[in-house]
């Protein structure tokens, strides 16, 4: 296939893209054996502003920081400053004392949490919504979360004391958590002596030639034109100024541009270096499966990447992110030496991984792709009495759980909105201290698609695992659910 029958189907596909997600505008460059052989834009950068969207605007990358991060830890450990295998003790010295064991069973001996486990999403720590929080301030949700947006001083500590409370041993279980990588940024800081955005700035974004991008974003910076992110389904889209709070410098502190990733996406396919080395250096720690993903087939993580299997003959190599509605992706096949980057005015969703995977498929056709495997079926049953009102720690998230019809609803509340989302689930596997349930309908579940309950050996809680989140309720006749099915 020729360069421009390629980019002609491409752009063919970001139109349609943008008409299913409801993105005002997007922009991308693809990658193909150390060549970039397409860059394109379409939409708006701001709706109100007649701003268009272009391969120089601004745009906040959201968890495609965790790369980045992921990365400066590989070269502070190649410069002496760390290694991975330290326990994050070492640096936070109360961090291991008077643990909390959520899971089913409570560890005769502690394992020691190191730094990898924080990279690799396998701490035990639950994703607590400390950071996220603010990002619901930022849009007036001013009620949300125990810390407000200056607060990045009581942020820190405070997610050292809640990551005491985690779901079970390190090196156990994947459960993707900010908070994991608000840890990291600290360390970073810890032992260089300086600011993580300047960590990042001196270590990656200078030395590949990405002058326009930073960690962290100023309003009154001179620069290229900046992305304005949308709340979905508002008539007309309410507007949100890009803004980055301090405390997501880690994990999701990124703005940059299409034009600066690409060169991240040259360095990542082998056509640039850092620090004298080319990715091989790098890619054995960062894309080597650390820990599988539950729930989703094939799917694994390592450090700061997720690793999918079963889509290509190669692995198929990825991270997305959003931060206040905006948004992308970066993804490579390293096999075919095949990567994209995308910027959004959204958040990054399932379907961006989609339109990333069809993309590659468009360029190579269907060659190396495998048949997936669809989850096995389960029976219903119910368990009236984990029905009541859950909540994460600092009651940062709330959910309400009851049955219908033998069928186990979550009644998800978002903050800042009027809108309820009531998730069915179905029964997987039951024990006298455990019960499992899945979606009961999607075929292939995607991130949330299964609930874990979990009675404290006391009987006066019950914890409940959604997702990457940890909730509990007090066993109590007064703790019922508020709604009536």
């Amino acid at each position: 296939m020729n360069e421009e029958k390629i980019h002609s189907e491409i752009s063919h596909l970001l139109k349609n893209y943008l008409n299913s997600s409801g993105a005002p505008g997007a922009a991308l460059a693809v990658m193909w054996q150390g060549k970039i052989i397409c860059s394109m834009s379409e939409g708006a950068a701001s709706l109100e502003k007649s701003i268009p969207m272009t391969t120089a605007t601004l745009f906040g990358a959201g968890s495609i920081s965790k790369t980045f991060t992921a990365l400066a830890f590989l070269l502070l450990e190649r410069e002496g400053f760390l290694s991975l295998d330290d326990p994050v003790s070492k640096y936070l010295p109360d961090v291991d004392q008077a643990v909390v064991f959520i899971g089913e069973t409570v560890p005769k001996e502690k394992s020691p949490l190191l730094l990898r486990h924080l990279l690799s999403h396998s701490s035990g720590i639950p994703e607590l919504g400390l950071v996220v929080s603010q990002f619901f301030r930022l849009c007036g949700v001013n009620t949300q979360g125990p810390y407000d947006l200056n607060d990045n001083k009581g942020l820190l500590p405070g997610a050292s004391e809640a990551a005491k409370q985690r779901y079970l041993q390190p090196g156990e279980k994947f459960l993707y958590s900010n908070e994991n990588y608000v840890l990291l940024a600290h360390i970073a800081e810890l032992v260089t002596g300086q600011p993580f955005a300047e960590i990042i700035k001196t270590k990656i974004l200078m030395p590949l030639g990405m002058t326009h991008s930073s960690i962290g974003y100023m309003e009154s910076d001179p620069r290229n034109a900046v992305i304005t992110g949308y709340v979905p389904a508002l008539n007309p889209p309410l507007p949100v100024p890009l803004q980055i709070p301090v405390a997501s410098y880690g994990p999701g502190g990124l703005v940059t541009t299409i034009d600066d990733l690409s060169k991240y996406l040259g360095f990542l396919l082998g056509s640039r270096q850092l620090a004298g080395e080319g990715i091989s250096t790098y890619s054995k720690k960062l894309w080597k499966k650390v820990i599988p993903r539950n729930g989703s087939t094939g799917q694994f993580y390592g450090l700061g990447w997720y690793i999918q299997e079963n889509d290509f003959s190669g692995p198929f190599i990825y991270h997305g992110g959003d931060i206040l509605f905006s948004g992308g992706i970066c993804a490579v096949l390293p096999e075919y030496g095949l990567g994209i980057v995308i910027g959004q005015n959204a958040g990054s969703t399932p379907i961006l991984v989609d339109f990333t995977r069809d993309v590659f498929h468009l360029i190579l056709g269907e060659e190396g792709l495998e048949n997936r495997v669809s989850p096995p079926q389960s029976e219903m049953f119910s368990m009236n009495e984990l029905s009541g009102v859950y909540t994460t720690y600092a009651d940062v998230y709330t959910v309400e759980v009851y049955f219908r019809h033998g069928i186990l609803i979550l009644r998800v509340n978002i903050p800042g909105s009027e809108s309820v989302s009531e998730l069915p689930f179905a029964a997987s596997s039951l024990s006298d201290s455990r019960a499992e349930f899945i979606a009961a309908d999607f075929p292939i579940p995607p991130r949330r698609a299964s609930c874990v309950f979990i009675r404290s050996e006391s009987g006066e809680e019950i914890w409940l695992q959604y997702g990457d989140y940890l909730f509990r309720k007090n066993v109590s006749p007064e703790n019922q659910p508020s709604v009536n099915p």
